[in-house]
């Protein structure tokens, strides 16, 4: 994400959901881009390529990154313990599994349901490019291309969006085998996904690139690294936009939305 704010600047928008559940709707992406006609990229976990975006939705072009299962499940869990805001929160991990539904997430995420197939079907008519977290700087370089972005600045300083706590997950961790058999039944359609995914998708797109040029970039491109001036302002540009145009825009509609109802397309439908 810190790669799109400093590259599009106000540009990027991190999209927020009007109203439960999580789900980022065509009335939504209408409204945003009516308020914000320059913009080039959108982000954000409400946004899902299962839902129905309407004209404007066929206008966009989708990416995704995947994370390893496992790993992904226990940062989720490391996440909601520090960062959830409820006391029934921070329980341990077992009695988390059994309470909180994070199981299979990313195919959840994908198809808005538990359907493996439906996920993968979406991934192969609908996403131009699939990265991997355990592979994020090759993942950077495919993504760039894959998009058709020449421009685009894939370097970075020091990693972004990385939790400053981990000692949670660490403990988890330590003693993983006395999880294992639940972690990895609870995950399993994901686990399936993610090496379909790794086998297939990502073996294409770096078939597509070249595995020589995709070596000698990844050397080319990310040794040590500074923030441009081009790159501060874009930050800048997009903290602003956010923070006092974007988020009040947002907030208003949310309000106006709560008190007036769905639109008359939407009551049709």
């Amino acid at each position: 994400m810190h790669l799109l704010r400093k590259n599009f600047g106000a540009g990027h928008i991190i999209v927020w959901r009007r109203i439960r559940p999580t789900l980022y709707r065509k009335r939504d992406l209408d409204a945003d881009l009516r308020a914000n006609p320059w913009t080039r990229s959108l982000s954000g976990h409400p946004l899902k390529p299962f839902a129905d975006l309407g004209e404007n939705g066929q206008r966009l072009v989708w990416y995704t990154m995947l994370r390893d299962p496992i790993k992904r499940f226990i940062s989720h869990y490391q996440h909601q313990f520090d960062r959830g805001g409820r006391e029934d929160y921070r329980v341990d991990f077992r009695q988390w599994m059994e309470t909180f539904p994070r199981d299979n997430w990313m195919v959840r995420m994908m198809a808005g349901e538990d359907d493996l197939e439906a996920a993968k079907q979406i991934m192969q008519e609908k996403i131009r490019c699939v990265g991997f977290m355990e592979k994020y700087n090759e993942s950077l370089l495919v993504f760039r291309h894959r998009m058709n972005l020449p421009g685009f600045d894939v370097t970075y300083v020091k990693p972004k969006n990385v939790a400053a706590r981990t000692e949670v997950a660490r403990k988890v961790a330590d003693k993983f085998d006395e999880f294992r058999a639940e972690v990895i039944e609870q995950n399993k359609l994901d686990l399936e996904l993610y090496n379909w995914a790794l086998r297939t998708l990502w073996a294409a797109q770096v078939e597509e690139y070249g595995a020589g040029r995709l070596s000698c970039d990844l050397e080319k491109e990310f040794g040590a690294q500074t923030e441009s001036i081009g790159s501060r302002i874009n930050l800048a540009s997009n903290y602003l936009h956010r923070n006092l145009y974007y988020k009040p825009f947002v907030r208003l509609d949310k309000k106006l939305f709560c008190q007036y109802g769905v639109s008359a397309e939407e009551n049709s439908s």
